[in-house]
């Protein structure tokens, strides 16, 4: 079998595909298991960049469960407990098994179970490939993969140096909703979308660096073509689905005209991540329809606004920033809904109005209230300092004016001095450092040092 293997980047982590140009790709056998429904709430996952700008040549299936593997461990990280179908158990040998439900790795609606044998197949026929100043390691991505039929899940295991790769976070991080991660068709816009989250500024790829980082570098010779069949598709899934995109033009090689074409050679591209406005609201909405009821309103709220025939999609959509007021208001103490409010409903014409409507003007009146409040905090804060300022320069001004006898400017000079070096304790500890050894202050030591300091401000 004749393994290739990709240029090593010293100290990076580099996914890399080892293959056999001899053997042919076998008939793979649909696995016929009964769908089971993984309920997914939208999270932020966090991705170390070693692995965000690794090359690596994944399938969108096999980019999948690399994004649920990380899942799982940021919930370790996290000190949170995994859903029920997910596992991470290290075994004897220092590697971890990893159990996924099946479900989880589908994209919706898809039930061609052999798309996942297949992904695990190749995975075990990729290294990640680490190197650095001391050594060079190449680590099979899984040793083994174990679906079971009865309990839709698959099981595999993850090399512990895999494990610690994925944890790397020593050169930063990519955050981004996995959800929408998970929605993509094209390999590239998850790449692209792992790439940019997060970023502002423009960003300039050499065309060979990111031929080299997608594993395309014997595919699409033309550079437009991969521009094309890339750059463009990742685009357009990116401007469908997520809550920002990129834009992008082509960097030219000055002073180099391709003769026989007549025109500069493309060298780069330029990116700039961009807010996709018009995707924020639906996703938005989408993210609301996730959020439980029970975790914003206690029970006796809930029906309170249930009595009058709100709905749940209602309350999450519509009214989602005034129930998160409520839950804000009463986690600092204030009940919004009263008893008094929840009284008075049934006696107006239009319950659901005079509701939304009081509660809007108890929480404009709490706000107020508050923001006062902290104004007025903050100013006895403020006359607390001062005063101290004022007591602790009194007692400065004091000492170097009867011990030191300083006097005119060289005494204010001295009390600026000494507040700027830290004040009432800075003077302390001149103090015990000039000690005799009877226990009495040398003054003369203390006006000699500080008039020698004095001078070199100068």
């Amino acid at each position: 079998m004749k393994i290739n293997y990709e240029k090593i980047d010293e100290g990076n982590v580099i996914i890399s595909t080892a293959y056999n140009n001899k053997t042919k790709e076998k008939k793979v056998n649909e696995i016929s298991l009964k769908e089971i429904k993984y309920d997914e709430k939208n999270k932020d996952i966090i991705e170390s960049y070693i692995i965000a700008s690794s090359k690596r040549g994944f399938s969108v299936y096999e980019e999948r469960i690399l994004l649920r593997t990380i899942e799982c461990f940021q919930y370790q990280i996290e000190n949170k407990k995994l859903n029920k179908n997910f596992s991470v158990t290290p075994d004897l040998h220092g590697d971890v098994m990893i159990t996924l439900p099946i479900s989880s790795i589908l994209l919706n609606g898809d039930k061609h179970y052999n798309r996942i044998k297949k992904a695990f197949l190749s995975l075990m026929h990729k290294e990640v490939i680490y190197s650095n100043d001391k050594e060079w390691e190449a680590i099979s991505f899984n040793s083994r993969a174990k679906i079971s039929k009865y309990e839709h899940t698959i099981r595999f295991n993850l090399h512990q140096e895999i494990y610690k790769a994925l944890l790397n976070f020593s050169k930063g991080y990519r955050k981004y909703e996995l959800k929408t991660a998970m929605t993509f068709k094209s390999i590239y816009s998850m790449r692209f979308y792992e790439l940019f989250s997060g970023k502002h500024d423009s960003i300039t790829y050499g065309i060979e660096n990111l031929k080299s980082m997608f594993q395309l570098e014997n595919k699409y010779k033309q550079i437009r073509q991969f521009i094309n069949y890339v750059i463009e598709p990742a685009k357009k899934e990116l401007d469908l689905k997520s809550t920002f995109s990129f834009t992008y033009k082509v960097q030219y090689e000055k002073n180099n005209t391709d003769k026989k074409k007549g025109r500069k050679k493309i060298i780069g591209v330029i990116f700039t991540p961009s807010n996709n406005t018009n995707n924020q609201n639906k996703i938005l909405s989408n993210k609301n329809q996730n959020i439980e009821l029970s975790e914003m309103l206690n029970q006796h709220e809930i029906n309170t606004f249930f009595s009058i025939n709100f709905t749940e999609n209602e309350l999450k959509n519509k009214y989602y920033k005034l129930i998160r007021d409520i839950n804000e208001a009463r986690k600092k103490g204030k009940i919004i809904i009263t008893s008094a409010i929840t009284k008075y409903i049934q006696k107006s014409k239009n319950p659901k109005n005079y509701l939304i409507n009081t509660l809007k003007n108890e929480l404009k009146k709490w706000q107020k209230e508050s923001l006062e409040k902290e104004s007025s905090n903050r100013l006895i804060v403020k006359n607390e300092k001062s005063y101290n300022y004022e007591e602790e320069k009194s007692s400065i001004y004091s000492f170097l004016k009867n011990h030191l006898e300083l006097s005119g400017k060289e005494l204010n000079k001295g009390i600026d001095f000494i507040i700027k070096k830290g004040s009432k304790k800075y003077l302390n500890e001149l103090v015990n450092t000039y000690r005799n050894p009877d226990g009495t202050i040398n003054d003369e030591k203390i006006k000699s040092y500080i008039k020698k300091e004095l001078i070199k401000l100068k």
